[in-house]
């Protein structure tokens, strides 16, 4: 299969992000599906592959035998240039199918800051941008789903229809209508006129009120056999929900209310989850997830029964909560005191606490880093907020007068301080307050730095809030909006969540053009007005987020469920939602099995030699990433691999010299320590039935101990350009191949693109 980038990939940065072709990725013959579907995540690859709803859905979609689901990332801007310049459509990953020929392109949306990126993507994929230019086209429908389907309004004019709320609850609901639209047993209007009667489907100019999906967190709908990338992620981990939704009633977060009713995996089914993800994947390291992993009551119970199952397997949590934690874990586990510990009270005086329904009193804070200074945590992460309802001069004093009070009194640990402006979101009781302007918020911007800069163990960072302005226009905007959304693309805005390409009078431009005041979607609402986004039913009553906001005015906390019972905030409760009939503080606590406990005597470890070649696709992903390859593929395949001693441990693995970007190679070399392995005479013919493209695993032998691999630095090479081939003789112990290729063939590394090299043989 040719890549639409050819050998070109090797001017690029980073060229594994668009070869695809991992360890379990889904393939399936295109002639032998029904629906071909794409699922964009709008980011390059790193990003976009550590997020859990795209596995999910994947997942959701490619259980179906007739549907083909496949991913689909934003190139880098070095590809996006050659992109346009060739004029090559954006594809997707595992079978280099152009997008726009796809019968579906499913786009999840996250932050109002990428919805350029959208536009983008639409693009690239050569399909025209706006809905009504579709109609009477050959292109797949253009659908959106994510956080920010809960106001799709400014997005209307470029989005056939919106999944609004979890993905799961609505996408097996769908696939029957999909598949009766492709096989023509239903007209255009037909299928939207169905799709319509469904549960979180929204079709713009069709749909006057729905309400969101909900999932019931079924097992069944879990990726179990994730993708295990190519080249390293942000999160290059297993990961696993262990609960969904929360109950704080944080006055100002959109999650909080947007992801209810709380639902929990037991702990059973998660270590089920992770015993059989890891025999799939090979992964030494497991992500717990969880909107606040503190309030998962089986924490501590769960913790203690992982590392008992799971030898050489870290857990890795978004935050630790050593106050919500058993202190003998942080006793048992050294492993546990690598995490860094991240603290939100998000302000700092007790009436803003009150203001925002954040009931974390200073104490609770000290008393956290009391236990992290008695187990040498040095690292803290802080997030507060500023411009928030309410807030004066004497709260912006306290929270100078807080961060002062830490950085005495824990002169051992340094802080780092996020500090963002508030941006009131829809659906939360803060939908009616107002948003603090750009020159408002440097103002106290102004005030923390002056305040602070004595603090020598503090480093505090700033969200830019001209950014945050366009979230919140964008978050409480309405369809007039879109105009301004194309027009600020056109200006060339792209990647605006990140602040090195964020360009905000590209936005002004596009306001000032289309004549609409941009303050006036950040100005106070009042709480009788009827709110543009209330077409959507989140399943929290609107009477209740109004009720909240009125004690927010009033300065008082309303307690959360998982405390004190049903708050009569929705629907759930008529629903049958447990948790929301008892409480949490009345679920069982719950005591579990370790598990067979592994004897920790010391095993007569055998080293081992393994050969591979690398080829195709393969030789684009470089040595670091491709030893990551290969190990998950040992585990995998029942290799057992021993670890070195420490605070962390590593398998024992090595390696010669690097094969450099680009090169393939006949005979390359792998040594491992194991402990045991499964079936060592099939070994690799099991390897070789779930390896990469271009990866082809040649032989095995054990080996007394780690090999030489000076006696494994002359390699012979083989050189083919325009029709013609040479071969050539390199010590990689004393050059580089680049360095050599430069000086004997007059070829620049800029250059590879257009020879082929190959390593064919090892001169030991």
């Amino acid at each position: 299969m040719n890549h639409p980038f050819g050998d070109y990939l090797l001017n690029l940065e980073r060229p594994a992000r668009y070869i695809g072709g991992e360890f379990n990725a889904v393939r399936k013959p295109l002639d032998k599906v029904v629906l071909h579907i794409g699922l964009l995540y709008p980011e390059i690859y790193e990003i976009g592959m550590s997020n859990l709803g795209l596995k999910i859905i994947y997942h959701i979609f490619n259980s179906h035998p007739d549907v083909y689901a496949e991913r689909i990332f934003l190139p880098w801007i070095d590809a996006i240039e050659y992109m346009r310049e060739r004029e090559i459509p954006l594809f997707t990953l595992e079978s280099y199918t152009p997008v726009r020929n796809l019968d579906m392109l499913g786009i999840s949306l996250h932050t109002e800051l990428n919805y350029t990126n959208l536009l983008l993507a639409l693009d690239l994929s050569h399909i025209p941008l706006l809905r009504e230019e579709r109609i009477n086209g050959k292109y797949p429908l253009v659908v959106v789903g994510g956080p920010s389907s809960f106001n799709p309004l400014p997005l209307e004019p470029f989005v056939d229809f919106f999944v609004v709320g979890e993905g799961e609850g609505v996408v097996k609901k769908l696939i029957p209508y999909l598949l009766d639209y492709k096989r023509g047993r239903l007209s255009v209007n037909e299928f939207y006129s169905e799709i319509a009667k469904l549960e979180g489907i929204y079709i713009p100019e069709v749909s006057k009120k729905l309400k969101r999906a909900v999932a019931y967190f079924n097992t069944e709908d879990f990726p179990v056999d994730q993708i295990v990338p190519t080249t390293e992620i942000v999160h290059h981990r297993y990961v696993v929900e262990v609960m969904r939704g929360c109950t704080r009633g944080c006055r100002f977060c959109q999650g909080g209310f947007n992801y209810r009713p709380l639902r929990l995996r037991e702990p059973e089914e998660v270590l089920k989850i992770v015993n059989d993800g890891l025999s799939k994947t090979g992964f030494d390291e497991v992500g717990l997830l969880a909107f606040s992993i503190s309030d998962y009551p089986y924490l501590s119970e769960l913790i203690r029964a992982f590392k008992e199952r799971f030898e050489n397997t870290h857990i890795s949590l978004p935050s630790l909560p050593i106050d919500s934690l058993d202190e003998s874990l942080l006793v048992e586990f050294e492993e546990l005191r690598r995490f860094g510990i991240t603290l939100a009270p998000e302000v700092a005086s007790e009436k803003l606490r009150k203001v925002i329904n954040k009931n974390v009193p200073l104490e609770s804070i000290f008393k956290t880093l009391d236990i992290a200074l008695k187990f040498n945590f040095r690292h803290v992460k802080l997030y507060l907020m500023i411009g928030v309802p309410g807030e004066t001069a004497e709260d912006l004093e306290e929270m100078v007068k807080f961060l002062k009070e830490l950085s005495i009194r824990y002169r051992k640990i340094e802080f780092k301080a996020s500090i963002s402006p508030f941006v009131p979101r829809p659906h939360t009781p803060f939908q009616f307050a107002r948003q603090e302007t750009p020159d408002e918020i440097y103002s106290k911007i102004d005030y923390l730095r002056k305040s602070t800069k004595s603090l020598r163990n503090f480093t505090l960072t700033f969200h830019d809030p001209k950014m945050s302005l366009i979230e919140g226009i964008f978050g409480r905007g309405d369809s007039a909006l879109s105009s301004v959304l194309l027009d600020a693309y056109k200006e060339g805005a792209i990647f605006d969540s990140r602040s090195e390409f964020f360009d905000y009078n590209k936005y002004l431009k596009a306001f000032e053009k289309n004549g609409i005041d941009p303050f006036a979607y950040t100005r106070r609402r009042d709480p009788s007005e009827q709110l543009p986004w209330e077409i959507i039913d989140t399943g929290v009553y609107p009477k209740y987020l109004r009720n909240e906001f009125s004690k927010s005015q009033e300065i008082t906390y309303t307690a959360d469920c998982m405390a004190r019972g049903c708050q009569g905030c929705g629907v759930w409760i008529k629903e049958g939602y447990e948790l929301c009939k008892t409480g949490i503080k009345k679920v069982e606590r719950v005591q579990l099995s370790g598990g067979p406990i592994q004897e920790k005597i010391p095993a007569k470890t055998s080293g081992y030699l393994l050969t591979y070649k690398v080829r195709e696709m393969s030789r684009f992903i470089s040595q670091r990433d491709l030893t990551k390859v290969i190990v998950n593929m040992l585990r995998v395949c029942g290799v057992k691999l021993k670890y070195s001693q420490g605070y962390v441990p590593h398998p024992r693995i090595s390696m010669p010299n690097p094969l450099p970007l680009g090169v393939e190679s006949e005979e390359e070399y792998f040594y491992f320590e194991a402990e045991t392995i499964e079936s060592f005479k099939d070994l690799i013919s099991r390897l070789n039935l779930r390896t990469i493209p271009g990866l082809e695993f040649l032989s095995i032998i054990p080996v007394d101990k780690k090999p030489d691999w000076s006696r494994f630095s002359i390699a012979r090479f083989k050189l083919e350009k325009d029709g013609e081939s040479e071969e050539f003789t390199v010590d990689l112990s004393q050059n580089s191949l680049y360095k050599v290729l430069k000086e004997r063939f007059g070829i620049d590394r800029s250059e590879l693109n257009s020879v082929r090299i190959k390593k064919v043989a090892v001169l030991k």
